[in-house]
């Protein structure tokens, strides 16, 4: 069986530059943000200045931006895919009535005898 994943990866693309058009920097404050609430909640409201609570709140900027990013690569594919379905089921002829009728009417085989 051949796939064909070219929508799936156009799609894909096109969710990512939707993300570095639209999501990049939202995504990367909301991060940071949870990350300073993490940080707060970890050291107790002294966030302070120290290399744990940096890299923690680092932490939530990086785990923002890929929680965003994948959901925008994941939507841009499936969007895709089904762009390319549709297309291709709108694009496909329709059966005439003709053969249709020819089908239904025609004869079927008598059961074999024994």
């Amino acid at each position: 069986m051949q796939t064909h994943k070219t929508a799936s990866v156009i799609g894909a693309l096109l969710g990512l530059v939707a993300f570095a058009t639209v999501a990049l920097h939202p995504a990367l404050s909301f991060g940071r943000y949870a990350g300073e609430l993490l940080a707060g909640g970890l050291f107790h409201g002294g966030l302070g200045h120290g290399l744990i609570g940096k890299l923690v709140v680092g932490f939530g900027s990086v785990l923002g931006l890929v929680a965003v990013a994948s959901f925008f690569l994941v939507a841009g594919a499936v969007t895709g895919t089904l762009v390319k379905n549709l297309t291709v089921r709108l694009a496909a002829p329709a059966p005439s009535r003709q053969a249709a009728a020819q089908t239904a009417s025609a004869p079927k085989d008598p059961p074999a005898a024994r």
